[in-house]
């Protein structure tokens, strides 16, 4: 139509006639289009969307409607994973159920409808509200437990089916379904309590893939929100290197031990432990149920020529020693 009023009408008379076409083919049929619209979200007609959505972002808040019913198409495809959720599901089953729905509008929105803001933001709106549904939980959303627990799955030793860049891509994956947690304290909170159990037992893939993940919620959320994740990272590479030393300082004293003797030294203020867990010294540890814990003679000798060995190397520092979290 464009073409045929350059070739017959005179210009200044061509932005009079393309908005009255607009108005007449585009406008006036705007409510049957939307209806349509509907219909080729449901049945996934991703081209004829390409095309409807080139005509009807020619009207002003075209686009807003269109994506107001995006929003609504993207939630209720994703009820499914707030349903599974609600059943009890495993947390892989979770994320999957959520990320097929990223993924499928994902590419909807960058690939069909030019990665349009309105669209952009219906997919987050709508991400947002699955992600944080509290349906039937009358505490608080279980995604961040969810996702979390997932996490957790990805990061520990065991997942002989998984290359590392299968896990890279898993990460990626978290990462992206994190940006719609509402409530990133209390992910916090989960998230630290499963780095510390994997970092203090040795059960974690790797220092590196941690690093990746804490790196991946560092770029969502700042440097200040994982500072406490990184803390943990570093007090375990400082741990490794002054088990090192100390395994040099016995070969130099021609000394011995009669066990295989690590420690790792834990800022007090970093890690989801309580204070009152430890002891400082070599009497008896009190533990739930009234039971004691007496150290064994080989693992006390370790003890104390490490505390020796660390009283030189760092003067006035008081170690508390934790036995409970021992393996």
């Amino acid at each position: 139509e464009e073409l045929r009023l350059r070739r017959f009408i005179y210009h200044t008379s061509i932005n009079p006639c393309k908005k009255e076409c607009v108005n007449k083919l585009i406008a006036d049929r705007q409510d049957n289009l939307l209806e349509n619209y509907k219909l080729m979200l449901k049945n996934e007609h991703v081209e004829d969307l390409s095309r409807l959505y080139i005509l009807i972002r020619r009207l002003n808040q075209g686009c807003k409607k269109m994506a107001e019913i995006f929003h609504d198409n993207i939630f209720e495809n994703g009820k499914g994973s707030i349903e599974l959720m609600n059943k009890g599901c495993t947390p892989q089953e979770y994320v999957e159920a959520l990320l097929i729905v990223f993924r499928k509008f994902t590419n909807i929105v960058d690939n069909h409808l030019s990665s349009d803001r309105n669209f952009t933001d219906a997919l987050d709106r709508a991400m947002t509200k699955m992600v944080n549904s509290t349906e039937n939980s009358k505490k608080y959303p279980k995604s961040s437990e969810l996702l979390v627990r997932h996490s957790d799955h990805i990061l520990r030793k065991g997942n002989k089916n998984m290359s590392l860049s299968e896990i890279e891509d898993q990460l990626r994956n978290f990462i992206d379904l994190f940006k719609y947690v509402e409530d990133k304290d209390l992910f916090q909170r989960f998230y630290c309590k499963k780095l510390a159990n994997r970092l203090i037992h040795n059960t974690s893939v790797s220092i590196e893939l941690e690093e990746v993940a804490i790196s991946g919620l560092k770029d969502r959320c700042g440097y200040e929100y994982t500072s406490p994740l990184q803390r943990m990272i570093i007090d375990m590479k400082v741990s490794d290197d002054l088990t090192k030393e100390f395994d040099q300082h016995l070969q130099q004293k021609e000394e011995k031990l009669p066990i295989v003797f690590s420690v790792n030294i834990l800022q007090s203020g970093a890690w989801p432990f309580s204070a009152n867990t430890g002891t400082s010294d070599d009497q008896p540890e009190k533990k739930a149920g009234g039971l004691e814990f007496r150290i064994p003679q080989e693992l006390a000798l370790g003890i104390e020529k490490f505390k020796t060995f660390y009283g030189k190397k760092y003067n006035g520092r008081r170690l508390q020693f934790v036995f409970t979290l021992s393996n």
